[in-house]
């Protein structure tokens, strides 16, 4: 099957836009649908990071010219990353399970024959569970020599839908009804989800000024610093509905927000992405009342 396929590299993101109705379509082929492999996922990174990069995206196609694959890659210098590089939490191919490993293998082949574009490619995150960690395992000899999988720890997801009752254990554990308590004590404790584009706005800014003192009190650096990343959250409810898949969530005492999380609703799934907390409430663990 794979002589039959052809691969080209789109190297705009106008060409990705005509895509945009076929990538929804592949991403959701996939065994486990995820917001980020959606198309409005990825035009909100690329408004925010485009001046740090070039498309570089492989596309492949059957012999009655198809698109069965497209692999969301960038460019950045001479080093090939994925196009989501730094906020994605899960980065993969996207096509049907049954034809990924060949399309995988087409495209590792043009991009090895057309190395005069790039020279280093650094994919992270790339999910256990997903396509392209099978699908790089399969390679042939000859390109599989060429790559080097790297583990960095085991990331964790519950699922409320395949197992309701864990979900609902962590959420009703002792530590966290006595952080809650704890909390009831000063005042009055309320939690919601922000669907009003004013607040959502006005929220998200005090987020990031919590992220920040977080971080420094750590002596480390809030990526909410950094403009293009602060911006990429900026820019989300631009693409993605406040309403879901995109939920900020602010746990608010008497009124004053001590802590909050920015994270996704989708396909089941509730995802937990951005949390923070107000550092002079931080002996009440208003995060893990949050989290409740």
């Amino acid at each position: 099957m794979k002589e039959s396929l052809s691969v080209t590299v789109v190297k705009s993101f106008a060409e990705l836009e005509e895509l945009k109705h076929t990538w929804d379509r592949l991403a959701a082929a996939r065994p486990r649908e995820e917001i980020f492999h959606t198309f409005a996922w990825a035009r909100a990174w690329w408004q925010a990071y485009s001046t740090k990069y070039e498309v570089y995206t492989p596309v492949v196609r059957n012999s009655d010219n198809e698109v069965v694959a497209i692999w969301p890659l960038v460019r950045c210098g001479s080093e090939l990353r994925a196009l989501g590089h730094g906020a994605s939490d899960q980065n993969d191919l996207l096509t049907a399970p049954e034809i990924a490993n060949v399309a995988f293998e087409a495209a590792m082949e043009h991009l090895a024959n057309h190395r005069g574009d790039w020279e280093t490619a650094c994919i992270s995150n790339i999910s256990g569970r997903g396509l392209l960690l099978e699908a790089a395992n399969s390679l042939a000899r000859n390109l599989k020599k060429r790559i080097e999988i790297v583990s960095n720890g085991v990331g964790r997801a519950i699922c409320v839908q395949d197992n309701p009752r864990e979900f609902l254990r962590l959420a009703c554990a002792d530590s966290l009804e006595t952080h809650r308590k704890q909390l009831e004590k000063l005042g009055s404790v309320t939690f919601r989800h922000l669907e009003d584009r004013g607040d959502f706005s006005r929220h998200l800014s005090l987020l990031q000024h919590q992220h920040i003192q977080r971080f420094a009190l750590k002596g480390e650096i809030s990526h909410f610093l950094d403009p293009i990343s602060k911006a990429h959250y900026e820019l989300m409810p631009d693409f993605l509905s406040i309403q879901g898949p995109l939920r900020l969530s602010v746990l608010e005492l008497d009124g004053r927000p001590v802590a909050y999380h920015f994270g996704f609703e989708y396909a089941g799934k509730f995802i937990w992405y951005k949390p923070t907390f107000d550092v002079d409430s931080a002996d009440y663990a208003p995060a893990a009342v949050l989290f409740q």
